[in-house]
Order: C-alpha cells, then structure tokens, then sequence
C-alpha cells in the first residue's frame, strides 16, 4: 500500500524532472525540476506533509475485502531494532524508518477469517521529508527490504525479491509532492528491472466515504494514479486525505484495479480485536516460514 520513478533521484546533485502528460480531462501536467541533495534534509528525520504525515513511534492499521480475499496491513512509523538503529541513513539521508506487515486470509459473506490468516510480507521501507532547497516538503522514498515466504521450491530463507536502496544508479523517488497538482506525474523509485513505480496526480478535491466501521467520509483528498511498467494492466488509485475530526491525515483508502477490485481502508492508530498481529519483535521470520536471510 505504500502506500511505491525514474529518478527522481539519489545521490548529490542529481536533478530530477517530473514529466509533463495531457490527460484526458484537459488538465496539462506541469513539468516540475528540482535537486536531489542530502543536505536538503533535516536531522533527525521527521515527515511532517499535509497529505502524508508519519508521526514517529505512532501506527497506522488499513483493511481490504475483495470477493473472497481479506487483506490487512499495518504500519510501524519509527521502527527500530538491532539491524535498524537510530539514526538509520541510506544514500547518505537520515531516514524515517517504517514497518509494514500485510496478511491475507479469505472471506465469506464479506467477514475476514482470521482463524487462517496468514503472515504474507514483512517490510521495511526507508521514508525521508525535504525541508530545503527547491522542492521543499515533498517526502522521499529512499529504498524498502522485503521479506516474504519463498516461491515452492525455493528457500530455507525468506524472499528478498523486490528489496531496493537508493544509491548509485538505483535512484530515489517521490512518495508525495510538497505542492501537487492535478496532472503531476513523478518517479516513485527506480531501480531498473526491479522498481519502477510510478505516481500522478489527478485531482485535489476528492471525496471518500469509507466502508468500515462508521463509514466515515473525508473531503480535501489528494486523489492519485500509481502504476508500474514492470506489471502492465497494475493501477491503483489512492486517496491521501488531510486531517479532519480524529484522522490525522494520510493515506485513508486504496482502490487496487488489476483485474479486480480492492478497496483497502484505514482503521486508526490502534489495532481492533479482529486483527491480526501483536507486538512482537521483528524480523518475525518464523511467522513467514523461512529463515532470516540477513
């Protein structure tokens, strides 16, 4: 869900360029450029975007039902332990360092089971907000290790595949745009034949109405188009919405379009009694069936 450019950049002095698209609607994208420099950020990292905030030691729980399947995630903002310690840097930046576990299950009648959930990918991702120079406030995506069960045959170590850290020519992208406009488009990371994911903008007053719990409905939502070339026909359309009544802002709902359907909806700060999961200590590698591969 990350919540995933052709650079956008890493490394000192690297300059970074948002290509300009017309989209359908008459909205002209704006070509956007600015620099990549690690004294541009700020020590010790914090993110503090409109759109995007990640309160550090603070959690962030999401939900999603599609036909049969069950999906939930959760999200560690300030992660740290015995390999990850503070202040953790990649490519010379100080980052916010965040966990995110997802488990799957199936469904019946639209109710999650959780007798068979399992653990299906544990992850870090490495998360940095700008503060100066052009382009200050956007929150960069600097890299994620990845951990999932290995494909049948494979193992006893869990599957690295996907794992990027920018540096040299894997390059850093935008997670979030300090000003987005509609028809913005940007590089979310690129790592050539590994990540490629791609962002774009399309409008700014969007309007959300959640399914779970209360059904609440956030207005002021960034509403985005986030793709990869490396899975043709994989689009999600995400919704980061501004802080209103007890949602602190952020990623409030993802719509996963790739053959079916997704709707993943945020929960809150606290984990509800049907979700899985504890606090245990990570890496929980037992959970995922293979062994540490670090």
């Amino acid at each position: 869900m990350k919540p995933k450019h052709r650079n956008i950049a890493s490394g000192l002095g690297v300059s970074v360029m948002l290509g300009a698209l017309l989209w359908a609607g008459g909205a002209t994208a704006r070509t956007v450029e600015f620099e990549f420099d690690a004294m541009n950020f700020p020590m010790p990292a914090s993110i503090s975007n409109p759109y995007l905030p990640l309160p550090v030691r603070s959690t962030l729980v999401f939900r999603g039902v599609a036909g049969d399947e069950c999906e939930f995630s959760k999200q560690t903002v300030g992660f740290s332990d015995a390999v990850y310690v503070p202040p953790y840097a990649v490519n010379g930046v100080q980052v916010l360092v965040v966990r995110d576990q997802e488990w799957v299950t199936e469904a019946e009648d639209g109710e999650c089971l959780i007798d068979t959930v399992e653990l299906d990918e544990d992850t870090v991702d490495f998360y940095a907000q700008q503060n100066l120079g052009d382009g200050a406030g956007a929150v960069w995506y600097l890299g994620e290790d990845t951990f999932s069960p290995p494909d049948e045959g494979e193992g006893p170590e869990c599957s690295t595949d996907g794992a990027w850290r920018a540096g040299g020519d894997v390059l850093a992208g935008i997670l979030m745009l300090a000003d987005p406009r509609s028809g913005d488009r940007y590089q979310q990371e690129f790592d050539e034949d590994n990540a490629e994911d791609m962002g774009a903008v399309l409008r700014k007053n969007g309007k959300v109405t959640l399914e779970f719990g209360e059904g609440d409905t956030y207005n002021r939502c960034l509403v985005t188009r986030e793709w990869s070339p490396l899975e043709p026909g994989s689009v999600e359309k995400k919704w980061y919405c501004e802080a209103q009544g007890d949602f602190p802002g952020g990623l409030a709902l993802v719509e996963e379009l790739k053959e079916k359907t997704l709707r993943v909806e945020y929960i809150g700060s606290a984990l509800p009694g049907d979700f899985p999961g504890d606090e245990e200590d990570f890496p929980a590698f037992e959970d995922l069936g293979c062994a540490d591969p670090r």
